[in-house]
């Protein structure tokens, strides 16, 4: 009985999901955006892969080696899709999703290539380890950055002077 109610729980949470239109969603592939550096990242990959058959004489190797580099290059070889949605971000990779709630999200950062979403307040060291870069790929830029915008509050870019030694100049001792 107990069972019976939780599955249909989660049932309908999964329905309900699934009729949650995205706002804006879009895919980012950086191997199919360029194909020089995509054929000379694979040639060197194969020629290390070769190195490494000849110095161990190994298929076992040689064959944990194409896993380790592929796992390795997956972001740059596999496509990554960005969903934003009302409530969320959904950012899907090739054999994980993830999941983050806007409000966990404090400013942004509009680059060239992307947004990054950082949630702290003011610049800080581990950003990076904590933040979400949206990479805009086949996306439109300024679409994504309106959304973006209109889900965070604190826009201010505040990268550029964060230090008193920075703001006092490079040629100031």
């Amino acid at each position: 009985m107990m069972f019976d109610m939780a599955e249909k729980e989660k049932k309908e949470k999964r329905e309900q999901a699934k009729e949650q239109k995205p706002l804006y969603d879009w895919v980012f592939h950086p191997a199919r955006a360029n194909r020089l550096v995509t054929s000379l990242v694979t040639v060197f990959l194969f020629l290390l892969l070769v190195i490494v058959y000849w110095l161990t004489e190994s298929r076992l190797f040689t064959i944990i080696g194409a896993v380790v580099l592929l796992a390795s290059m997956r972001s740059f070889y596999f496509p990554t899709t960005y969903k934003l949605y009302d409530d969320y971000i959904e950012v899907i990779y090739t054999i994980s999703r993830t999941k983050k709630n806007w409000e966990m999200y404090r400013s942004i950062y509009p680059e060239r290539n992307g947004v990054f979403l950082s949630t702290f307040t003011r610049p800080s060291r581990l950003e990076n380890f904590r933040g979400l870069f949206l990479r805009y790929g086949e996306g439109d830029p300024d679409r994504i950055l309106g959304i973006v915008k209109s889900k965070i509050g604190a826009l201010e870019d505040e990268r550029e002077d964060v230090s008193p030694s920075a703001q006092r100049g490079a040629g100031e001792g």
